[in-house]
């Protein structure tokens, strides 16, 4: 992220720091980690119960998530390959 922050909008160059300090890409991994994320954006956007199950539905359903990411994963890998080679060359 550091070696490409150049080539950052604004916003992400924003938001970075904020993921980095929290972590969020490690706490995405546990359930309680993604219900914090949820409630904190169900008060971002003034709707608190809105994703109160949120986090059972993704358990749930994980085999199903997973294979998807797992199909969806190497395409946009070639996008942001693509993308990159586009912005630096």
């Amino acid at each position: 992220m550091h070696s490409n922050s150049h080539i950052a909008t604004p916003f992400v160059k924003e938001i970075i720091p904020v993921m980095l300090k929290y972590n969020w890409l490690e706490n995405y991994q546990y359930k309680e980690g993604l219900q914090r994320i949820f409630n904190q954006f169900g008060r971002r956007i003034g709707v608190n119960t809105l994703f109160d199950d949120v986090t059972e539905v993704i358990w749930a359903n994980y085999e199903l998530f997973e294979e998807n990411f797992t199909n969806f994963f190497p395409q946009i890998k070639l996008a942001c390959e693509q993308k990159k080679i586009e912005l630096i060359g």
